[in-house]
């Protein structure tokens, strides 16, 4: 193989390039990305090159880019591609012992992925979600303990839905008289669901108290402007002077969810796999394998919680919640204040769809949960 540092890059001159003099061109890039280590570029050049001709030197560029992009059966089978043109080809300019290195990584990782999975497996098994992040990232288990946080997770119940109990859609139960929340275009939003606050702070005192989530779910804002405030209401309300209330006629169009009773029960979350990789470097083969263990752990969705890390469809949201927040001209806070105080995901047995499927979720500020004040709730929704 020609080293690295001698490849001449070929330059369009007066006469057009023919189809092969323009694969060289990208095998020469591919090769100059493989040395700024870019995996990503690599494949995307050499990808061009091959689509003119196969040659030894091309295929073994590509088993590179898979191998770093944890792709290992596509770099086995590149690999075997240079092995069978280096044997039938002997003009290819390709060396063994660069092509050996590369099938002892390949093996080497794939070993190591196949140990990882095994302890991931048994980390789950014995309900111990930080071993299964120590097993991943290869960190003290303790270390890992700070990335676990716990939730309490909305699950449905058969039982029997009665006045101020938590369940989703159907109709508040709201003090006689309240007036129903509308945008400050007059859009009437839609009830969402409502929680019985002492589930979420274990304080029986609590018992009375009602936390209702309500949404313009016909416009459906994504809640990533100051201006969408008002697209969205959390109220904290107390149901012993409650009654099921539906929509007044001067708010049309607003239709109920379907009606379903919930229970909490606790679950420990994990990181979502940008938080964790500023912990470690995640290739694509580990992060996929982070994401199968911990939606086997999560179980069948859909994943409403209260509290713990949330289960991001494209982003974090801390950090837009807290420049959301110094635009509203509140005091500047870090963003590990603020808290999820609602995880609603898409469910069709409600006829909740968020987006084109996606996920409503509510972040609050420690002090404010603390002190019971619902007013600066941020609200996003992600889509797919």
């Amino acid at each position: 193989m020609i080293p690295i540092n001698d490849v001449p890059l070929l330059t369009n001159g007066a006469k057009s390039m023919t189809p092969k003099e323009k694969a060289e061109q990208h095998y020469q890039q591919a090769v100059r990305a493989r040395k700024e280590f870019d995996p990503t570029r690599t494949l995307t050049e050499i990808k061009s090159a091959l689509d003119v001709e196969n040659k030894a030197e091309y295929f073994f560029e590509r088993a590179w880019a898979q191998l770093q992009l944890a792709t290992f059966d596509e770099a086995e089978t590149s690999l075997r591609m240079v092995n069978h043109l280096t044997a039938t080809r002997p003009s290819d300019r390709i060396e063994y012992q660069e092509v050996e290195a590369l099938q002892n990584e390949l093996s080497t990782a794939k070993t190591r992925m196949k140990k990882l999975k095994a302890a991931l497996t048994k980390a789950s098994k014995q309900n111990e979600p930080a071993a299964m992040l120590a097993s991943l990232t290869e960190r003290p288990i303790a270390e890992m303990e700070a990335l676990i946080l716990p939730s309490i997770r909305l699950k449905y119940s058969n039982d029997e839905v009665k006045l101020g109990c938590s369940k989703m859609g159907g109709n508040p139960d709201l003090p006689n008289g309240f007036d129903w929340p509308t945008s400050s275009s007059g859009t009437a939003l839609a009830f969402l669901c409502q929680l019985e606050f002492n589930l979420l702070t274990g304080t029986q005192s609590d018992s009375t108290l009602l936390l209702q989530f309500f949404y313009d779910n016909a416009n459906q804002p994504s809640g990533d402007t100051k201006a969408q405030q008002s697209q969205w209401r959390v109220l904290l309300t107390d149901s012993s002077k409650a009654v099921s209330t539906s929509p007044p006629i001067s708010c049309p169009g607003v239709e109920a969810f379907s009606e379903k009773l919930i229970r909490g029960v606790f679950e420990n979350t994990f990181p979502d796999p940008d938080k964790l990789s500023r912990v470690t470097s995640l290739n694509q083969a580990l992060k996929e394998l982070y994401m199968d263990a911990i939606e086997k752990w999560y179980g069948e969705e859909p994943w409403h919680r209260h509290g713990g890390n949330s289960q991001n469809v494209q982003c974090e949201m801390e950090t837009d919640c807290e420049e959301l927040a110094e635009e509203a001209k509140n005091a500047p806070q870090s963003q590990d204040t603020w808290k999820l105080l609602l995880q609603l995901d898409s469910d069709e047995s409600l006829e909740m769809c968020w987006g084109d499927g996606g996920r409503l979720y509510f972040w609050i500020r420690e002090d404010d949960f603390a002190s019971r004040n619902f007013d600066n709730v941020r609200l996003f929704m992600q889509g797919y």
